[in-house]
C-alpha cells in the first residue's frame, strides 16, 4: 500500500507541474508585450561593446526599436547605414524558460536562484547570438574577411548552423542543466511497475 501512495505522490507532482507551467505560460505571454522592449534595450547595452571588441575597426551600431533590434553599419564613405533588423522572435525561448523554471517545484530560495541563473544564461546566449549572427553575416557576404581565406568557407558554414542549433536550444539545455536533479528524484520508479503485497490473517498475498 505504501508503494501505491508514492506512485500517487509522484503522479501528482507531475499534475501540479503541468498546472503551474500553463498558468504561468498563459500570464507570461499576456506580459511579455510590456518586458520585451526592454529585455531588447538590455540585449542591445551588452551587445554594444561586445562589437567594439570584435571589430576594427568599429563598424557596427545596435538600436532597440521596440521589439525588434536593427544593426546598422558604417560604409565606406562614413555613413551610418541600416544592415538588418532581428525580430522579436530571436528571444522565443525566454517565456517558456520562465514558465518551466517557475512551475518547478521547490524552496523560495533554490526557486529564485534557478530562475535568476536560468534567464541570465539565457540573457548570455542572446547577446552572443547576436553578435555572432552578425559577425558571420559579415564575413558569409563579403564585407569582412573568412578566417584562412576562401579555404574556410566550410568552417564558416558550419559555424552559422552551429550557431543557430545552439541558439534555439539554449532554453532546453538550461532548463535541463538547472532541474535535472529535482527531476530525477521526483521521476525515480515512476515508470518502473512493482507488485502490491496485502497482507491478511492467514499471511500476505501477492
Amino acid at each position: 500500500m505504501l508503494r501505491v501512495m508514492k506512485r500517487k505522490l509522484r503522479f501528482s507532482t507531475l499534475y501540479r507541474f503541468f498546472g503551474v507551467f500553463v498558468l504561468a505560460f498563459a500570464a507570461l505571454v499576456a506580459v511579455w508585450g510590456f518586458v520585451a522592449p526592454v529585455y531588447n534595450v538590455a540585449v542591445a547595452h551588452v551587445a554594444s561593446p561586445l562589437f567594439r571588441l570584435v571589430e576594427s575597426p568599429d563598424v557596427t551600431a545596435v538600436r532597440p526599436d521596440g521589439p525588434e533590434l536593427w544593426i546598422y553599419r558604417t560604409d565606406t564613405g562614413g555613413t551610418l547605414r541600416p544592415f538588418s533588423y532581428f525580430d522579436p522572435y530571436i528571444y522565443f525561448g525566454v517565456v517558456p524558460l520562465a514558465a518551466l523554471l517557475i512551475a518547478t517545484p521547490a524552496g523560495l530560495a533554490k526557486w529564485g536562484q534557478r530562475l535568476g541563473l536560468g534567464l541570465t544564461a539565457l540573457f548570455a546566449v542572446h547577446v552572443i547570438y547576436l553578435v555572432g549572427s552578425v559577425e558571420l553575416t559579415y564575413a558569409a557576404i563579403g564585407l569582412a574577411p573568412i578566417p584562412g581565406g576562401e579555404g574556410g568557407r566550410p568552417f564558416l558554414d558550419w559555424a552559422q548552423v552551429l550557431l543557430r542549433i545552439g541558439w534555439q536550444a539554449a532554453p532546453v539545455v538550461i532548463y535541463v542543466a538547472l532541474s535535472f536533479g529535482f527531476w530525477r528524484g521526483a521521476l525515480h520508479g515512476v515508470w518502473t511497475p512493482r507488485e502490491v503485497g496485502v497482507t491478511g490473517e492467514g499471511g500476505t498475498l501477492s
